[in-house]
């Protein structure tokens, strides 16, 4: 939103229009396997004259930022606080001259393109304490007053789709118990789909059966600081870490379903069903790795047994960790 600043004196006439205008809403970063190390956009600061307008200058600035007002957990007390530019860019879209500029009633139009290393940082936002942001801002300074308008870009990094094309899975045995497998699909999802786990298990003893499977979708945020050790010019860098649980879904499973007798004293048990609706997924951060804010996701398993006596037992696998992204979700399962 473009906003008139005042300075002392009469101000000069503002412009009709005057705004930054992308050619896409996010810069994405080359992957690993590409050939470019770069990133690029397009852009183009958009002016409306209608009267004879008196500039000094027409700027456009790029400014990166990240800010943690993060308070500690119990093994790390106190706040974590600090607002960075990591990083900043200029274009001066006139001449430099002595003389003010008039631009006569017309449409203008100030193209620029931005480059960014793929070492850059992602965009990070959504969390309310910490963030990675990259914000364009264009002035007008004229000489009784100034204009400015705003427009915050995205930057995100494409990931390796080959890596996530095909389904991952972990396979365990309970001695005495069971033999089972825990398996996704697939391991890309589209964000705000429900997430499907398949579960299959042999039972090794008979009237062994999974009572209920818990699924949680964990987030977990790293912050990391970079401090200096004493007066040496080395610096040593502190990681505060925290984790959130973004989805939850317990399924229960009566003995009969799905059973299938392969012989006298082994049963065996085949379970599909979608176990983290979408809008579960729809309420986390994108995960990133960054030199600044780390964001991870893992899906936390907990299977319920029925024993023949009557008790039951519990574990707990992270069976899959992985990334979510604005478009899609991949889960990395690991054995």
């Amino acid at each position: 939103m473009a906003s008139w600043l005042f300075g002392s004196g009469s101000a000069a006439s503002p412009p009709t229009y005057f705004e930054i205008r992308l050619e896409h809403s996010t810069l994405r970063l080359p992957g690993a396997d590409e050939n470019t190390s770069y990133g690029h956009l397009n852009g183009t600061v958009v002016l409306c004259v209608d009267k004879p307008l008196y500039t000094k200058d027409i700027k456009l600035y790029l400014r990166g930022t990240h800010c943690a007002n993060w308070k500690n957990t119990s093994t790390q007390p106190g706040r974590t606080w600090r607002e960075v530019t990591f990083y900043s860019q200029t274009w001066n879209f006139l001449q430099a001259s002595n003389r003010n500029t008039i631009l006569q009633p017309d449409n203008y139009e100030f193209p620029f393109s931005i480059s960014l290393r793929n070492t850059m940082p992602e965009s990070v936002d959504g969390l309310d304490d910490c963030y990675i942001r990259y914000e364009l801002t264009a002035t007008i300074d004229a000489p009784r007053g100034a204009m400015q308008t705003s427009k915050m870009m995205k930057v995100s990094r494409t990931p390796d789709f080959l890596s996530f094309l095909e389904p991952e899975g972990i396979e365990r045995s309970w001695p005495d118990k069971i033999v089972y497998e825990l398996r996704i699909p697939g391991r890309a999802y589209v964000l705000g789909d429900p997430i499907q786990l398949d579960f299959q298990y042999i039972a090794l003893r008979k009237g062994v059966y999974p009572t209920s499977i818990q699924l949680r979708l964990v987030e977990r945020h790293t912050l990391k600081s970079t401090g200096g050790l004493g007066h040496s010019q080395h610096t040593q860098t502190r990681t505060h870490t925290r984790s959130r649980i973004r989805g939850e879904d317990t399924s229960s499973y009566e003995e009969s379903s799905g059973t299938s007798v392969i012989s006298e004293d082994m049963e065996e048990w085949r379970v599909s069903s979608p176990v983290l609706p979408s809008s579960q997924t729809k309420s986390c951060v994108p995960s990133c790795q960054t030199s600044i804010i780390d964001v991870e996701h893992s899906l936390d398993v907990t299977i319920m047994l029925h024993n023949p006596d009557g008790h039951f037992s519990m574990v707990s696998y992270v069976c899959c960790s992985g990334v979510l992204v604005t478009w899609s979700c991949f889960a990395d399962c690991q054995s």
